[in-house]
């Protein structure tokens, strides 16, 4: 993405999730391998992935060197039709 995150704070901002959605339908997101095996496992198809963070709800963003030692970027949820939750990390 062109202008990255603002790691400074834990709010996810405006212009952070318009970037991201830019970064989207430029097609310059891509999926990591964990993602690809995970969705599969699961029986989830990858447009499912892009539809989460187009159209899910951002719902947190990790931020450098938490306490918990999960890759930085923000977090997106989306109900499939089927009523699972999923949650998708662009990082």
């Amino acid at each position: 993405m062109k202008n990255g995150f603002d790691f400074t704070t834990a709010t996810i901002l405006q212009w952070e999730l318009d970037a991201i959605h830019e970064a989207l339908i430029e097609q310059e997101i891509s999926m990591s391998d964990h993602a690809v095996e995970a969705a599969r496992q699961d029986h989830i198809p990858l447009v499912k992935l892009l539809e989460t963070v187009l159209v899910g709800i951002a719902t947190s963003k990790d931020l450098l060197n938490n306490a918990l030692d999960r890759v930085p970027g923000i977090n997106f949820e989306y109900r499939l039709e089927d009523q699972r939750l999923i949650r998708v990390k662009v990082a």
